[in-house]
This record gives C-alpha cells, sequence and structure tokens, in this order.
C-alpha cells in the first residue's frame, strides 16, 4: 500500500504562505512609507 500524493497540498500552502507574506511586508512597507510622508507637525500631535 502506497501513502496518498498529496504534494500538490503542499505546494499549494508553500504558494498561499509565500503570497500571505508577500502581501503583509508589502502592507509594512506602504505603512512606513506613509508614515514618512506625513509633515513633522503631524507627529507631536500624539
Amino acid at each position: 500500500m502506497t501513502p496518498p500524493d498529496n504534494a500538490a497540498y503542499y505546494h499549494a500552502a508553500y504558494a498561499a504562505a509565500v503570497l500571505i507574506w508577500t502581501l503583509y511586508s508589502a502592507s509594512i512597507w506602504w505603512r512606513f512609507r506613509r508614515l514618512g510622508a506625513r509633515p513633522p507637525d503631524s507627529v507631536s500631535d500624539r
């Protein structure tokens, strides 16, 4: 008896993980980019 061939599921999981990580990294980059674009006066309001 051979084990089930579930390599496609592993490939799909890795592809999903890479996509999620890429989108998360892009969102962090986008936030820091927007934070740097603010005028200095708005930082002191916090």
